[in-house]
């Protein structure tokens, strides 16, 4: 029986990977505005930056996220034990990254379908790791009033904690923090 590589020198792969990217999510504070209106003890109004945004309507957090590499097979090897794997001409050529065969994909649906899912599994450990109580949202509140958070801070925090649950898809009525 002859063994042959799924891919061959030159064909373009996609190979699926997880990466912690900023995301923006709305103030809620200003209604994404960036602004506020301060009264002042004189009864007159003026508007300034919301303090909670710092002026710029949004609040940054990360989270993981499906990215798709798409490379070119430059090298294939075979090991008796491992079977295919591949070097890529964007990682370099016996000296890059190797990659093994089943994590390589012809198939852009299905390349996106494993990198979602390494993604998920990633905030899931986050999750595992930051919410090991019964009560996740009780434990949020209480660090963050005793941390002595900004509004900033206190936002920031709070959307990443609710990222991390929603990831580990823990019950709605534990989401209302």
């Amino acid at each position: 029986m002859e063994l042959k590589p799924k891919y061959n020198i030159g064909d373009v792969v996609l190979y699926p990977s997880a990466s912690y990217i900023p995301v923006r999510d709305g103030c809620s504070d200003c209604l994404e505005s960036g602004k506020a209106i301060l009264t002042l003890g004189t009864k007159e109004s003026i508007e300034v930056n919301c303090p909670t945004c710092k002026g710029v309507g949004n609040i940054q957090r990360h989270d993981w996220k499906c990215c798709i590499n798409t490379m070119v097979v430059g090298l294939i090897k075979y090991d008796s034990s491992e079977g295919f794997s591949y070097m890529c001409n964007e990682t370099g050529i016996g000296s890059g990254a190797v990659y093994k065969e089943h994590k390589l994909f012809s198939d852009t649906h299905l390349a996106e379908t494993v990198g979602s899912q390494e993604a998920l599994n990633r905030m899931k450990s986050i999750a595992k790791q930051n919410l090991t109580n019964k009560k996740p949202f009780d434990r949020i509140n209480e660090m963050l009033e005793t941390l002595g958070y900004t509004r900033n801070q206190s936002a920031r925090q709070k959307a990443k904690f609710i990222s991390w649950a929603n990831s580990a898809n823990l019950d709605e009525t534990q989401t209302n923090v």
